[in-house]
C-alpha cells in the first residue's frame, strides 16, 4: 500500500544522508571553534561539496536499480518511482544539514527553527493538495517542495550571517587544506554570535 511504498522509500533515503550525518559535527565544531570567518567557509564549503557529490551518487544509485529488486527486497511496487521525486528532498536534507550545523556553530539557532518551520508548513499544505491524488509520490513531491524551502532560507541565512559575496560561494583549492589541517575544534566564546536584527 502507500504506507509500505513511502516507508520504504523513508528507508532508503535515511541511508543516502549518512555522509551528511557524519560530517554536520565536524561543521558545527570548527564554525563554533574559529573567529576567522574564510576558515569557517572553507570548511563548510568543503565538506558542502563532499556532502552532495556522496549523497547525489548514493541517489543515483538507488534510482538506477530497476523496480523488481524493490520489489523483491520490500514485496511492494512503486518504491523507485517514489525515489525519483524524493530526489530534491534528498539532495536538500544531507545539505541542509551542513548548513544548519555551521548557523548553529555561529550562534545563529533561530534560523534553524525559522526554516523548519517554512518547511512544515510547505509539506502540509502541498501533500494536502497532492497526497489524495497522488497518494505516495504526492507525498514525496511534498517532501521535495520542503526541502527545497528550507535549503533556501539555510543558504539566505548563511549569506546573511557570514556577510558573502558571490564569490565566496565558489570552492576553492584550499579548502581542502582546511578539511586536511588538524586544528583543535573546541569551541571558543564568539564575538559575532549575538543574533541580528
Amino acid at each position: 500500500g502507500v504506507a509500505g511504498v513511502s516507508a520504504g522509500a523513508c528507508d532508503g533515503v535515511t541511508d543516502v544522508w549518512t555522509a551528511a550525518r557524519a560530517w554536520a559535527p565536524v561543521v558545527h565544531a570548527r564554525s563554533a571553534a574559529t573567529e576567522d570567518r574564510g576558515e569557517r567557509m572553507a570548511v563548510t564549503r568543503g565538506l558542502l561539496v563532499l556532502t552532495v557529490a556522496f549523497t547525489g551518487a548514493l541517489w543515483g544509485i538507488a534510482v538506477a536499480l530497476p523496480e523488481p529488486v524493490y520489489a523483491w527486497a520490500f514485496g511492494i511496487d512503486g518504491i523507485r518511482r517514489v525515489l525519483v521525486v524524493l530526489g530534491p528532498a534528498v539532495l536538500a536534507g544531507a545539505a541542509a544539514s551542513l548548513v544548519a550545523h555551521h548557523l548553529s556553530g555561529i550562534g545563529q539557532h533561530r534560523w534553524n527553527a525559522r526554516t523548519s518551520g517554512a518547511a512544515l508548513v510547505a509539506v502540509v499544505v502541498c501533500g494536502a493538495w497532492w497526497y489524495a491524488a497522488h497518494g505516495a509520490v504526492g507525498a514525496a513531491a511534498a517532501a521535495s517542495v520542503a526541502g527545497l524551502v528550507q535549503i533556501s532560507g539555510l543558504l539566505f541565512a548563511l549569506h546573511r550571517e557570514e556577510h558573502l559575496c558571490s564569490a565566496d560561494w565558489l570552492p576553492r583549492r584550499s579548502d581542502w587544506a582546511h578539511l586536511r589541517a588538524n586544528r583543535p575544534s573546541t569551541p571558543t566564546t564568539r564575538s559575532d554570535s549575538n543574533p541580528s536584527a
